[in-house]
């Protein structure tokens, strides 16, 4: 199994945590401007924008009081969150981001995000995560996932997205962690991984039966599904709600 991805983003944070969010040139320390932090935030803004249109139209009453971002970086998704509730938890491992984050948060004047590295034990309405999963081992993602829906309230919703699998666009992290592998003509399955250094980003494919069955287990019998295609990424985004 590839190593555990915690250390590297740990990492990234520290070092190019706008980037780490955004993986584009413009978004690089060397390159950032206000202009391009504004527009970092205007786009998490319009992403959420659109989420949340999904779940009205979902719940025409959806109106969550606690919400949680899992994989929250800068709060790119939790400042707009905060429009819609109450109060907003944004989960990070990072250090560096957090606190980045935490700084835009009082720039911003947003009073009701707090972020936090662990999932706090408390009920949420409304539980997030976009563009994070895919950059977690699954054998970990799995574990978050269950944890997360276990927070879920009666009534709740989620929009959490994940990678199922990737097309000849994207073979990155594939040809760099991967030393040897066996191809039956059918499927390939790795021999011997590649080191990779602290700091590089991989990306990872769920299972979607499991992960939908997860849901089930979870009492979220209500679900849609909305495809994302990312260079050659595929994934869903999850929306479910807790009956």
């Amino acid at each position: 199994m590839a190593r555990g991805t915690e250390e590297d983003w740990k990492a990234i944070g520290e070092v190019e945590p706008w980037w780490g969010v955004l993986s584009a040139p413009k978004f690089l320390s060397a390159s950032l401007t206000e202009e391009t932090i504004e527009e970092f935030y205007a786009q998490g803004a319009d992403e959420m924008a659109w989420v949340i249109s999904q779940l009205k139209v979902a719940d025409p009453g959806f109106k969550p009081i606690a919400g949680l971002d899992f994989g929250s970086g800068l709060g790119r998704l939790s400042f707009p969150m905060a429009a819609m509730c109450e109060t907003v938890v944004g989960i990070d491992v990072s250090p560096g981001m957090r606190a980045e984050a935490e700084r835009q948060r009082k720039l911003r004047s947003v009073p009701n995000v707090t972020f936090s590295e662990t999932v706090p034990d408390a009920g949420f309405d409304w539980i997030n995560s976009y563009i994070v999963f895919q950059h977690i081992l699954p054998a970990t993602g799995y574990q978050i996932i269950r944890q997360l829906l276990s927070r879920l309230n009666p009534g709740g919703w989620t929009s959490l997205q994940l990678t199922f699998a990737h097309d000849h666009r994207d073979l990155v992290s594939l040809q760099r962690d991967t030393f040897a592998f066996r191809y039956d003509g059918e499927t390939a399955t790795c021999l011997e991984f590649n080191e990779t250094k602290i700091g590089d980003m991989s990306m990872y494919d769920y299972d979607m039966n499991k992960v939908l069955f997860m849901f089930v287990r979870a009492g979220i019998s209500k679900i849609q599904l909305a495809h994302t295609d990312h260079g050659g990424v595929h994934g869903f985004w999850i929306f479910g709600k807790k009956t």
